[in-house]
């Protein structure tokens, strides 16, 4: 793929993904108005409403392993949910703490808001999980450009002032990084963690369905791709991080600076620097290898429930 062509599918990227996070107020902005900087607010509000019920319904039927691992694969639960016929059918399958009556008006309301719910997972969930990769593909680029000066220097440059702008560059982008980290160091380690326990409640509630539709086959499988997509797309912008980070150092160490004692002070300086990673609330490195251990961690799971269940 040329450059442009890269460039072009980069633009188109970010314009989709402002578009979700514009709807969700997440997109940041200098000059935002009042109505927008409230909208991350009303997200709260209805991502809190959806879990104290699904919360509830879990608190209720805690001694039963099936019924939970029901409500816990949420979206899997949403969909099957849609196809009974039962009389005044909610989107969500939970319990709130009061009763719904059948009154059409007091239905229409919950509905309404258990799909505004969803369209609200899906908004910030979708745009959340694509700006992490968004930022990390700028901090490659300022990288890449930092790599292709020091390589291009030719005799007659000065390496001494190059490498002094690259440490300053480098040092803006250690600073970006230690706000990804405090961003997304927090929100990495929760879902890691809630993936693999969704995912083992996925594979164990497949396992416990006696008599399986290639519909619900289908629901299955695009549900358990899309967490396992979720999972490595984190996990692969940290390994991404570090190794363009690598191949910075690696320019530098290949620069034309052999000889030159000035500039020497400048390359040793930026030598003894740690390439660029990410960690999970200064817990674990956010790196490929993430992701291999939520697999694992989801198996583990679902052999011990196996085994609860059997016993």
């Amino acid at each position: 793929m040329s450059d442009s062509k890269k460039l072009e599918t980069y633009v188109a990227y970010r314009e989709h993904l402002r578009w979700l996070l514009d709807f969700a107020g997440l997109w940041p902005s200098e000059d935002s108005t009042s109505a927008y900087r409230m909208l991350p607010y009303l997200q709260i509000f209805v991502g809190c409403g959806a879990a104290m019920k699904i919360g509830n319904f879990i608190a209720h039927h805690i001694t039963s392993i099936r019924i939970v691992t029901r409500a816990m694969s949420i979206m899997t639960s949403i969909i099957l949910n849609m196809f009974r016929p039962v009389k005044y059918p909610l989107i969500l399958l939970g319990m709130y703490p009061w009763t719904v009556p059948d009154n059409i008006f007091i239905y229409t309301v919950h509905y309404i808001f258990e799909a505004f719910a969803l369209f609200t997972v899906f908004y910030v969930s979708s745009g959340t999980d694509a700006f992490l990769p968004l930022l990390v593909f700028q901090v490659k680029g300022k990288l890449r450009a930092m790599a292709y000066r020091l390589t291009e220097i030719g005799e007659k440059d000065s390496i001494d002032e190059e490498m002094g702008q690259c440490i300053r560059d480098y040092t803006a982008l250690m600073e970006c990084r230690d706000i990804l980290e405090k961003t997304f160091g927090p929100i990495i380690l929760l879902l890691m963690s809630n993936n693999a326990i969704i995912l083992c409640a996925l594979i164990f509630q497949f396992t416990q369905m006696k008599a399986i539709t290639i519909v619900q086959i289908i629901q299955f499988a695009a549900y358990i791709c899309g967490k396992t997509t979720q999972t490595f797309l984190y996990s692969w912008s940290g390994t991404l991080l570090s190794s363009k980070s690598e191949e910075y150092l690696g320019a530098v160490y290949a620069a034309n600076w052999y000889g030159n004692r000035r500039g020497m002070n400048s390359v040793l300086i930026t030598l003894i620097q740690k390439p660029l990673t990410m960690t999970a609330w200064h817990m674990s490195v956010v790196s490929v290898d993430m992701f291999v251990m939520v697999l694992n961690t989801t198996m583990s799971y679902f052999l011990l429930l196996q085994t609860i269940e059997q016993g």
